[in-house]
């Protein structure tokens, strides 16, 4: 005999599916907008406008960068940096599957902010070789992608470790 279905449980089965899509989807859109700027500033410089690829007071602005080597343009193996990248990416998705039940929604957007970036630099890495970096920031210049896992990181340790 088959148990009766509770609406509770329906709507618990619905809440989990509305769920799953507004987390993917936040996940496609901030992987789309990264990619789409990427594509954006690495095939439209426009040369009636200098500025654009020049640094303003401060050591800040946009300046093209394609890194084809680690993070920070460490110059390691590829194999060894393939190896890095991808059991980084495993171990942090196998950790937000496990704890993601736990978390409290500003620490599922941090996780998510932070995958996010990680599988668009991960991705155009595999795809095209290398990663486009173009946001110059003192010496450093670095991607959207990379802006969404520091703001990730931070986001989620404040949350999980500041005095409440």
């Amino acid at each position: 005999m088959e148990t009766p279905v509770i609406a509770s449980q329906e709507i618990s089965k619905n809440e989990r599916a509305y769920s799953f899509i507004f987390w993917f989807g936040l996940f496609i859109v901030l992987v789309a907008c990264d990619q789409i700027l990427k594509v954006l500033i690495f095939n439209f410089p426009s040369q009636s406008q200098p500025w654009l690829l020049t640094s303003f007071a401060g050591g800040f602005g946009l300046q093209l960068y394609t890194n084809a080597e680690f993070a920070f343009s460490a110059p390691i193996p590829k194999f060894l940096m393939y190896s890095v990248y991808a059991v980084s990416t495993v171990a942090l998705a196998w950790w937000a599957k496990v704890s993601w039940k736990n978390l409290a929604s500003p620490s599922k957007i941090a996780f998510i902010i932070i995958l996010a970036g990680s599988a668009s630099n991960l991705g155009e890495r595999l795809i095209v070789g290398s990663v486009r970096d173009y946001l110059l920031v003192a010496n450093g210049i670095f991607n959207l992608a990379d802006v969404y896992i520091l703001v990730g990181v931070f986001w989620y340790l404040v949350r999980e470790f500041w005095p409440k």
